[in-house]
């Protein structure tokens, strides 16, 4: 490794960019853990709206059942008053309260049949999204606890490389160590890249020959285009 104050400088930025792409890694895994989150949700969710909609019906037959049990009685009632009335008006009315019962009756006794039938089916449905959910759960928290351990290790990582950043600081010239930092402080991505070719690796501007002399004579070159320092990386090799 070149241990000029260029050399160094070289080093810090290639340090930077390590502990830059660490983040990064870090932080697509944590968008990964949400998305993870997210779906296990989902999951539970779609499971308890099928519960929801399975007890609802149930609530649902047993206010019928009551309907029907309160209807029977009235039918017998009115039943025993038409037996026992001797007057024609009033039988005419009992007649036709019979009729009105009897009609409830069958229409609640035809809701009946489509609840139980949907409860039926909601049950079939519980039992096997169930099934489907714990399968996707544990497949999903497994996915969970594998991500988790790798940001943990992560996270690790990049704590014991940014204890050593001071050092890695050390041996650069004051003047190039300002300017860098006010740009990382300045959150300018990348502030120091390589050349590709003859062209800016970030910007892709082309860059004058004279800048490249100067980058290769490992002189402290700006990109004209997106003001980013140049710099050798073969300063290190």
């Amino acid at each position: 490794m070149d241990a000029t104050p260029y050399g160094r400088f070289v080093a810090l930025v290639l340090f930077d960019q390590a502990l830059t792409q660490i983040t990064k890694q870090r932080q697509s895994i944590e968008k990964q853990c949400e998305a993870l989150e997210e779906k296990r949700t989902e999951l539970m969710s779609r499971y308890e709206a099928t519960a929801l909609e399975l007890k609802n019906e149930i609530k649902h037959r047993g206010e019928l059942e009551l309907s029907l049990g309160t209807l029977a009685q009235e039918k017998q009632r009115i039943e025993h008053k038409i037996d026992t009335t001797r007057n024609a008006k009033e039988y005419e009315a009992l007649q036709q309260e019979l009729e009105s019962v009897v009609t409830r009756q069958n229409a609640d006794d035809e809701r009946l049949i489509i609840v139980w039938q949907r409860i039926e089916q909601f049950e079939g449905a519980l039992k096997s999204a169930e099934h489907e959910m714990v399968d996707a759960l544990k497949s999903v928290e497994k996915e969970l606890e594998e991500k988790r351990a790798l940001l943990s290790d992560l996270e690790r990582l990049f704590s014991d490389k940014e204890r050593l950043r001071p050092a890695q600081r050390e041996g650069v010239l004051e003047q190039w160590l300002s300017m860098y930092e006010s740009m990382r402080a300045a959150l300018i991505p990348n502030p120091a890249v390589t050349l590709a070719g003859s062209s800016c690796s970030e910007c892709g501007v082309i860059v004058p020959r004279t800048d490249v002399a100067s980058v290769e004579k490992h002189q402290f070159v700006f990109c004209q285009q997106c003001h980013r320092i140049l710099f050798d990386r073969h300063a290190v090799e």
